[in-house]
């Protein structure tokens, strides 16, 4: 078997390459899956909180002529849909009070996201039900790395990158490289990367969690 060839010059176009491809798997997985049930799914409860809330208003608006001075004006099993007669603050998603405000005929009711506080980014910016989908609301690319259940994910791209670390390594050290014209040597690496890249994106769709 011939031997392979080492170069530093191959060694560093095969590690650029290979973090090429995992940097890119990454960010791709994060723009694509970020929005998931599965990654979301906290939010998601608070935007059907909404939904509720909205409808036991309207229905409160029609029985009384007004709109509820607070959410503890409306009773929990007739317009909130819960069956017990807890009367504590109406939670969102992260179990946090949710917000309630009116003015004149208008009300809005805010989830201050999974801080509790007012304001933040991604999983901590606010929603409301004027509001439901902020694109300010979607997880930030340090959530999804450090905070969340994207680990399967990141270990497919990180995956990715090796295999095409390796195989540009192969390639690149193989006796007979320097004599293919140059555009083959481009072609073949571009090809590794797309399709390493490709694969990476379309597995790490298998790694979305469930949620709860």
């Amino acid at each position: 078997m011939p031997k392979l060839r080492i170069t530093v010059g191959g060694t560093v176009i095969s590690l650029a390459l290979g973090l090429l491809v995992f940097a890119l798997a990454l960010g791709i997985a994060w723009r694509n899956y970020r929005g998931a049930y599965g990654f979301q799914w906290k939010q998601a409860s608070t935007r059907a909180r909404f939904r509720q809330i909205d409808k036991g208003i309207e229905a409160f608006r029609r029985e009384r002529g007004a709109l509820p001075r607070s959410l503890a004006d409306l009773d929990p099993q007739k317009h909130l849909g819960i069956d017990s007669g807890d009367r504590g603050p109406v939670l969102d998603g992260w179990q946090h009070p949710l917000h309630y405000t009116v003015e004149g005929g208008f009300y809005e009711v805010v989830s201050y996201g999974r801080d509790g506080r007012p304001g933040g980014v991604g999983l901590d910016f606010d929603v409301s039900n004027t509001d439901p989908w902020p694109p300010e609301a979607l997880p930030t690319l340090g959530q999804f790395l450090f905070e969340m259940p994207s680990r399967g994910m990141i270990l497919t791209c990180a995956a990715a990158g090796l295999a095409t670390c390796l195989i540009a390594f192969m390639w690149l050290g193989a006796p007979d490289t320097a004599r293919k014209p140059a555009a083959t040597f481009l072609a073949c690496l571009g090809l590794t990367a797309i399709g390493a890249l490709i694969a990476a994106v379309l597995i790490s769709a298998l790694h979305i969690p469930s949620g709860h």
